[in-house]
């Protein structure tokens, strides 16, 4: 056995351990999304640039399956997903788990996330949007801006709802 087989399990290891305390099972797949996404740090990417790393990495699943799995990851909260300008969703992964009344404020030109622990807003911005019919009860909220939309000249002078 070389010393690269011999270490690859436990690389392995912190990937496999989020999945199933996430309530996943560890495919190849989504342990391969974990680590490309543990590459890029802070940094966002599309789903199309995690499949074509893992891909060029030698993972042998398809498009689908590792689209797929991404889906698994955002919905299990192990990844983070926001829209970019175009509705592209962009992921970024979730380096641990949000306790109760957080809420993240993202950047779209610059991907800088702020995260706020603020029960008391989080509550009430979660009783607003039940009003309209979403259910955002104890989850994560993630509040996208864009610095450009209402820059002078832009767009007008004031926001575009």
């Amino acid at each position: 056995m070389q010393a690269s087989e011999a270490s690859r399990p436990s690389a392995l290891a912190p990937s496999a351990e989020r999945l199933r305390a996430a309530g996943l099972r560890p495919t190849a797949a989504r342990v391969g999304v974990l680590e490309v996404m543990a590459t890029h740090g802070a940094a966002f990417a599309t789903a199309a640039e995690l499949c074509r790393c893992l891909l060029q990495r030698g993972a042998r699943a398809s498009g689908g399956t590792i689209y797929r799995a991404i889906h698994d990851l955002e919905l299990h909260g192990l990844l983070l997903r926001v829209p970019d300008r175009s509705r592209r969703s962009l992921y970024r992964l979730r380096v641990h788990t949000d306790p109760p009344g957080t809420l993240q404020v993202v950047c779209h030109r610059t991907g800088r996330t702020l995260t706020i622990v603020e029960p008391a807003l989080a509550d009430h911005l979660a009783s607003i949007l039940q009003e309209i019919g979403f259910d955002a009860a104890g989850q994560t909220l993630t509040i996208c801006l864009d610095p450009d939309r209402n820059a002078p000249g832009v767009h007008g002078d004031g926001p575009r709802w």
